[in-house]
């Protein structure tokens, strides 16, 4: 299956740096048979929820799966944990953060599910989280660094649920989202 992977990072871990940190798991990835294709660069942005924290490494990639969807799930969940994940708080920092953006033209468990999740407010969604695997992501539509990197790489990606591109979600962000230092690599 065709998979769209964003990670993020805005701590460091044994002493590796964000970026750094961002880099093994792409490594993880590979000896974990999940085969690499296109890759965003890097982009430095704001935290989603509290602007004053660290600000976050972001990209995107597009890969390769045999497997099913919550083995991928459980495998970058394997390299969240092996790169200091620690689950402490809803969008708090975090050494390393991978998440299943879409994998081919699923819709995961099923769209009422999916359409849930989407609806959800932002003051319950800081409470709560899913406890399945919900793909596309349902906040994919809603952050700039997340579309930004997919713009970069895929900007054709149609969403299978709202029909509309990478470039076409990004567009309609706010002019505030979109604005984006670029990590040297």
């Amino acid at each position: 299956m065709d998979v769209i992977i964003g990670l993020g990072s805005n701590q460091e871990y044994r002493e590796m740096k964000p970026f750094e940190i961002l880099n093994n798991a792409k490594k993880k990835m590979e000896r974990r048979k999940i085969v690499l294709g296109t890759q965003s660069k890097v982009y430095i942005s704001h935290p989603f929820s509290d602007t004053s924290g660290p600000k976050y490494s972001n990209s995107v990639l597009i890969a390769t799966y045999a497997g099913k969807p919550h083995e991928l799930l459980f495998e970058l969940q394997q390299i969240e944990y092996e790169l200091g994940r620690v689950r402490h708080e809803r969008w708090g920092n975090r050494s390393c953060d991978l998440d299943i953006l879409a994998i081919d033209d699923l819709i995961l468990p099923n769209i009422i599910e999916f359409n849930h999740w989407v609806s959800i407010g932002l003051n319950e969604q800081i409470k709560i989280s899913p406890t399945e695997l919900i793909v596309p992501h349902p906040r994919i539509q809603d952050r700039g660094f997340v579309l930004k990197p997919l713009v970069s790489i895929f900007p054709n990606w149609k969403h299978p649920v709202f029909k509309k591109t990478a470039s076409d979600l990004f567009n309609s962000l706010p002019d505030d989202q979109k604005v984006f230092d670029v990590e040297l690599t």
